[in-house]
């Protein structure tokens, strides 16, 4: 995999996380449309004090896809997320990824917190290309998961 490619298909990755945080939250939001505060995000601007809601609170991924599932768990149990898009998210954001050659696929390593005088390494993998695209396809999946709960519960976030 050359340079340019690996690019692409991280970008795509993390475009793709990105996206199902936002769908997520967007999800959440409306299904508690009466209870939470609206917020028009098109307008906001750096220093603006918004209420908290699903749209703007500060929960984690995991968090986001526990509440989700939650909710999805008996109107549409097909549409329940694999919470393995939590650690690829986990490991992008706090990993260290290094190659020894441009010629290598990038490895990275994820460090858990200290024990003791000890530092566990909770991952460690290839960062190849199938790797990129194996992820990226199985995040795309769980967005789409979010969409069609979307449209079961006829709750319309897109």
């Amino acid at each position: 995999m050359d340079v340019c490619e690996h690019i692409k298909l991280l970008g795509s990755l993390v475009a793709n996380l990105q996206s199902l945080e936002f769908v997520l939250r967007a999800f959440i939001h409306k299904y508690h449309n009466h209870e939470e505060p609206s917020v028009d995000l098109s307008c906001l601007k750096k220093g603006d004090r918004v209420p908290i809601n699903s749209l703007t609170n500060y929960d984690s991924l995991g968090q986001l896809v526990n509440k989700y599932n939650s909710i999805v768990e008996a109107q549409a149990p097909t549409c329940q997320l694999d919470s393995a898009v939590v650690p690829i998210r986990d490991m992008l954001a706090h990993g260290r990824i290094a190659s020894t050659s441009p010629d290598r696929p990038m490895h990275l390593l994820k460090f858990g917190k200290y024990q003791g005088e000890e530092v566990p390494v909770e991952e460690s993998v290839n960062i190849d290309a199938e790797w990129l695209r194996s992820k990226g396809i199985l995040v795309f999946e769980q967005v789409d998961k979010v969409q069609q709960a979307s449209r079961c519960l006829s709750l319309d976030i897109m």
